[in-house]
């Protein structure tokens, strides 16, 4: 969805997530995508590397990432992360 999202904006096109800061752009889209696909790569590395969800918590998967994308107050690293692991599980 969000690939279809971003392939019909254009340059001047304001977007209002549901999630996270206010208004954005299609560069934010981008921006935020490129984080979920980060995240997901990292998850994937833990569960290849058979931690569990604990483990991968405890490694702080995302301490680089906190900085910028941290401040989001309706998802943090404890929310998002066990939810991709189940994800990636299945």
């Amino acid at each position: 969805a969000m690939g279809l999202a971003i392939g019909m904006a254009g340059p001047n096109t304001k977007v209002i997530p549901g999630h996270g800061e206010g208004v954005s752009d299609r560069q934010g889209m981008l921006d935020y995508q490129n984080l979920l696909f980060t995240l997901r790569d990292r998850v994937q590395s833990h569960i290849d590397e058979g931690h569990s969800v604990e483990e991968m918590l405890a490694a702080e998967p995302t301490r680089d990432l906190d900085p910028r994308w941290g401040g989001i107050p309706s998802w943090t690293a404890a929310d998002l992360l066990p939810i991709i692991y189940i994800e990636l599980t299945r």
